[in-house]
């Protein structure tokens, strides 16, 4: 059984590496140890150890186990109250988050919508204000700069920054109304919403095209991640179902084509 493993907000770098490295390897040595005809077993993986749950308090991780089927197992272990970490009234609620040139940096926001921070240690530091109110959107780093697109008030609407100089760039075709944003191969791509159809930008100064390779259901408010040259979506609103889903999409480049690698757990909406 082998497991990918994707840190999300809040996670290890807000800790000291020692911690973060015992609590990600009792987190994988319990997956491991799960049979394979238990789907149910790495949802039930806990930390036992004091010291972990304490000093590992506000790291989050976002655990995928692959078993033969591809059959579940999306795993969220977060401690809801944090008494550790200091968000300084930075409310995460429809922010996007990216890791920019080592640290990690919280942007916008339906409460705080011009607001920059970067976290340091274990507090949020605010380090810029943005020159739009901004919330909804997705980020991604691209080309060397911070890419922002899908904010709420012009989802079209696509801006690069680097923490100071803030530009408008190409607005895609399509809203992709909290759809996903990600570098892939040099590619700008931005992913569903409210929609299946997949866009692309392979340069700053170009125009979005159609990537080819659409998804095979229209969903939004979902996760996605680039891991070894391929992508995925974790689960989302499903527009025609008019439901939550947990279905996982897995795009594959030799295919140039989108289907389902396997269902979480539980239902998920971001």
């Amino acid at each position: 059984m082998k497991g990918l493993l994707f840190g999300i907000v809040g996670s290890a770098r807000a800790q000291e590496i020692s911690c973060d490295s015992f609590c990600l390897s009792e987190l994988q040595s319990c997956i491991s140890a799960c049979p394979q005809n238990d789907p149910e077993c790495p949802s039930l993986c806990a930390r036992e150890n004091a010291y972990c749950d304490v000093d590992c308090a506000a790291s989050s991780f976002a655990l995928v186990v692959q078993t033969d089927m591809w059959d579940v197992n999306f795993k969220l272990d977060t401690i809801e109250e944090n008494a550790v970490f200091d968000f300084r009234n930075h409310e995460i609620d429809q922010v996007c988050t990216v890791e920019y040139e080592g640290d990690y940096y919280v942007i916008g926001g339906f409460y705080d919508e011009q607001r920059v921070s970067r976290i340091s240690g274990c507090r949020f530091e605010t380090v810029a204000r943005l020159p739009i109110e901004m919330f909804q959107q997705r980020c991604s780093v691209w080309q060397g700069d911070i890419w922002m697109c899908g904010n709420a008030d012009d989802p079209r609407a696509c801006y690069s920054y680097d923490l100071q100089t803030f530009e408008e760039g190409p607005g895609s075709n399509l809203e992709h109304r909290l759809g996903g944003l990600v570098t892939y191969n040099d590619t700008l791509l931005r992913i569903a919403g409210y929609t299946n159809q997949v866009e692309s930008l392979s340069s700053p100064a170009g125009e979005w095209e159609d990537f080819g390779a659409h998804l095979l259901e229209i969903i939004n408010g979902f996760t996605t991640v680039v891991a070894d040259n391929h992508i995925y979506t974790f689960g989302g609103y499903a527009f025609v179902q008019q439901d939550y889903t947990t279905k996982i999409n897995k795009y594959s480049p030799d295919t140039h084509s989108w289907d389902i690698a396997g269902f979480l757990l539980n239902k998920r909406f971001v």
